[in-house]
């Protein structure tokens, strides 16, 4: 039994966990743990690099010049406490290889910058290169793997590693936004008396928001191929950043195109296309915010369609736009920005196509646009077997609308 067998040394463990707290095998050292360096004042350790040497300021500074995040710790004399690396005088610069000196600086905006990283919220003191052949601060954060929430005067930026960290937290774990940045936030500072104030870590929390939105919207482009478009994600195609159905006949890529020429043969069910439609009327979302207070990324680039096409195609095609105009008779309808989603899913294998929200007032031209948004991508396709429960009624003046 693996307790069993660990209950005979806890006290040997309890130790060792005190040991830690202490100056360990450093107490005996005779000079700083420096390379060549004989300095008898030597006080500063570093937890991230699991180094049980310690080592003097000069040295701690040296070799952590790349490494603004790393856990400092300084002996007092009775024990350890945390002391930022900008503290101790270390400037991070981006953009100029280790210990290359940039001949025009440029000083955040603000005292300091706050990295977060996977171990903790960092203050740093971070100097841009204003070079002439040098790029957009944003930018030079990017290539120093750290990414910006905004480049208007910038004070915050997230490392790439934490923001993978959250991503995978988030996916396997349903960590929120919020308890993976206060956990962070704690571990800065888990008392409310040392720097970083807690009022200005807990300020940054919505710049950390918007930080993995965009981070995420990136991702998402690159994953689709958007980044390798000559004309930019602007110019990428409706549902481009969409999981295709890799068993839905697609020609060109599953199916030869001379194959299709043949299609009266007697396996040509195997190119048609069966997908479904249908709305559920249950999925309500309250109306908390807006398009001009919250902008959305990619809209149409996803599964849901571009919601300024969609409603344009509704006034250009309805009689008197009715069908374009919310139901606002009843106080729930005011309260709400969609009542339910309709959409298009592929019937033998159930991955969605096409979605679109609802306001109460179901329209056949909604579902018109649906459909027509879900198909145009499968071009050349003979032959699609479409089940909806209101068939009979749909596909009457299908072709006409």
């Amino acid at each position: 039994n693996p307790l069993a067998s660990f209950s005979s040394h806890i006290d040997d463990y309890v130790a060792e966990s005190l040991r830690h707290e202490g100056q360990g095998d450093a107490i005996s050292q005779p000079y700083c743990g420096g390379t060549g360096c004989e300095n008898s004042d030597f006080t500063y350790c570093c937890v991230t690099c699991q180094d049980v040497r310690l080592f003097c300021k000069s040295c701690i500074v040296m070799t952590h010049w790349n490494s603004p995040t790393h856990i400092v710790q300084h002996w007092n004399g009775k024990y350890f406490n945390k002391i930022p690396l900008c503290k101790l005088s270390l400037p991070y610069q981006v953009r100029h290889l280790l210990g290359d000196i940039c001949p025009h600086p440029q000083p955040v905006f603000g005292t300091h910058f706050m990295i977060i990283d996977t171990n903790s919220v960092h203050d740093v003191t971070l100097i841009f290169c204003s070079c002439s052949h040098e790029h957009l601060l944003a930018i030079q954060l990017q290539r120093a793997w750290l990414f910006l929430g905004t480049v208007i005067e910038p004070c915050m930026a997230v490392t790439m590693a934490a923001l993978e960290q959250f991503q995978m937290l988030m996916f396997m774990g349903k960590l929120s936004a919020y308890k993976y940045y206060h956990s962070l936030a704690q571990l800065s500072d888990n008392t409310g008396t040392s720097t970083p104030s807690v009022c200005r870590v807990l300020s940054i929390y919505d710049a950390f928001i918007h930080i993995v939105w965009e981070w995420s919207f990136i991702h998402l482009l690159k994953q689709a191929g958007i980044g390798n478009n000559a004309g930019g994600w602007k110019a990428a195609e409706l549902v481009s950043c969409t999981v295709d159905c890799l068993a839905c006949p697609c020609p060109g890529v599953n199916i030869p195109i001379l194959r299709l020429i043949l299609f009266n043969r007697l396996d040509a069910w195997e190119d048609t296309l069966f997908i479904s439609m249908d709305a559920n009327f249950k999925l309500e979302r309250f109306e908390v915010s807006s398009e001009e207070k919250d902008p959305s990324l990619g809209s149409g680039l996803g599964y849901f369609v571009d919601t300024t096409s969609f409603k344009n195609h509704l006034k250009i095609t309805c009689n008197d736009h009715e069908a374009a105009k919310p139901d606002k008779t009843c106080a729930q309808s005011r309260a709400l920005a969609a009542s339910g989603v309709g959409g298009v899913i592929c019937t033998c294998h159930e991955l969605k196509l096409v979605l679109c929200t609802e306001l109460f007032n179901i329209r056949q031209v909604k579902m018109d646009y649906r459909y027509l948004t879900a198909v145009r991508r499968f071009n050349g396709i003979p032959c699609i077997m479409m089940s909806y429960n209101i068939t009979c009624q749909w596909s009457i003046n299908l072709e006409d609308r």
